[in-house]
C-alpha cells in the first residue's frame, strides 16, 4: 500500500474515500522480529484528516466485549487496507457504536462478497 494509495484514502472529492461506518479490515505488522501482519476488521467510527498525522479508529466486539483500535493512516507497520463495505453515514463521528448493544458483530474471516450481498426474500 503505497503513500498515494493511503492519500486517496483521505480525500474528500474521492469516491472511493474512507467513511465512517465502513467495515475495514486491517493488516497490521506487529514490533519485533515476527513479520506476519496482525488482521484487525472492525467499523470506522471515526476519522481524523491532519496530513502525515491522519488517523481512524475502528470498533468491534469480540467474545461480548467491545474492542476499539486507532491506527495512524501512514504508519510504515500498517501493511494493507480492505474496504469491505462502504459507510454512508450523515456523521463524521459515530461515537454511538460504542455502545455495546448498538455495535454490530463482524467476523474477523469476513469478506467483501459476505458483507454486500443482498439479503434474501
Amino acid at each position: 500500500m503505497g503513500m498515494r494509495d493511503r492519500l486517496k484514502l483521505m480525500l474528500k472529492r474521492n469516491p472511493e474515500r474512507l467513511t465512517p461506518g465502513s467495515v475495514v479490515k486491517v493488516h497490521r505488522v506487529m514490533d519485533g522480529e515476527d513479520k506476519r501482519p496482525m488482521v484487525y476488521v472492525g467499523t470506522v467510527i471515526a476519522i481524523r484528516r491532519r496530513g502525515l498525522g491522519s488517523s481512524f479508529s475502528i470498533v468491534n466486539k469480540i467474545d461480548g466485549e467491545l474492542l476499539q483500535f486507532n491506527f495512524a493512516l501512514y504508519s510504515p507497520l500498517l501493511t494493507r487496507l480492505e474496504i469491505l463495505k462502504r459507510g454512508y453515514g450523515k456523521r463524521q463521528k459515530l461515537y454511538g457504536l460504542t455502545d455495546p448493544t448498538k455495535c454490530p458483530i463482524i467476523p474477523e474471516t469476513a469478506t467483501f462478497k459476505d458483507l454486500n450481498q443482498r439479503p434474501k426474500k
